[in-house]
Parts: structure tokens; C-alpha cells; sequence
């Protein structure tokens, strides 16, 4: 079971990396995009977090999100609920990631949520032009 888990983060962890080296997805929505790299970051620092001891990998994703959160700020405002409800997830992923102990499984929920909603805000930036 705990061997299966292991590949199974190790492919997340895999599919992830890929993400981050592929081609933009949002080249004409540079916050969005770097919204989009910043949440993938997290994920990959969360799957590295369960596999190894979690401290420095908690704090990276933290640094993350909080970046994350800042590019979300500054994005155009067309995209309707999707980027106040990417900032309010990455702060629920923040906090639980804060709590004693971290609660990593929580934290990648809702950093995978996150980057869902940012994934849609890029998506209604397109239509929108």
C-alpha cells in the first residue's frame, strides 16, 4: 500500500514538473499565468512534502501561495468570481498548511481548486478578447 502511494506521488509529482515546463497556458494574461505556475509550484512542493520531511516544502509552498495571491491581485478584473475565489482558496490552503501539524492533504485540495479557478479566470480572459 505505502509503495503504491509512493508512485502515485511520484507521478503527481512527474505530471506537475511537466506542467511547469510546457508552454504557457495564458501568454496574454502574464498574472493569470503566473497565478497558474505559482499554484502548480505549491502542488509540486506539497507532493515533495508528503515523500520527504515536510518542513522546508511546507515553507516553499506557503512563499508559493502568497506569490500566487499577489499575481491574483493584480490580474485584469474580467474573469468574473473565478480570481476572488482562487485568492480565498489560496488562503485556506495557507492556513492549513499553517495549522499544527500541517494538514498536507487538506492544503493540496485546495491548492488543486485553486489552480482549477485560475485555470477558468484564463479560460474568460480568452472569450472576453
Amino acid at each position: 500500500m505505502n509503495q503504491k502511494f509512493n508512485a502515485l506521488m511520484i507521478a503527481a509529482f512527474v505530471a506537475f514538473s511537466s506542467m511547469m515546463l510546457a508552454a504557457e497556458q495564458f501568454p496574454d494574461q502574464p498574472n493569470v499565468q503566473g497565478a497558474f505556475n505559482k499554484l502548480t509550484a505549491t502542488l509540486a512542493q506539497l507532493d515533495k512534502a508528503k515523500l520527504e520531511t515536510p518542513g522546508e516544502h511546507v515553507k516553499n509552498a506557503i512563499v508559493h501561495l502568497d506569490s500566487a495571491k499577489t499575481f491574483l491581485d493584480q490580474a485584469t478584473n474580467n474573469k468574473g468570481t473565478y480570481l476572488r475565489t482562487a485568492k480565498d482558496l489560496c488562503d485556506q490552503a495557507k492556513a492549513a498548511l499553517e495549522a499544527t501539524p500541517p494538514d498536507l492533504d487538506k492544503a493540496t485540495e485546495i491548492a488543486n481548486r485553486a489552480l482549477h479557478e485560475v485555470n477558468m479566470a484564463g479560460k474568460a480572459g480568452r472569450r472576453v478578447r
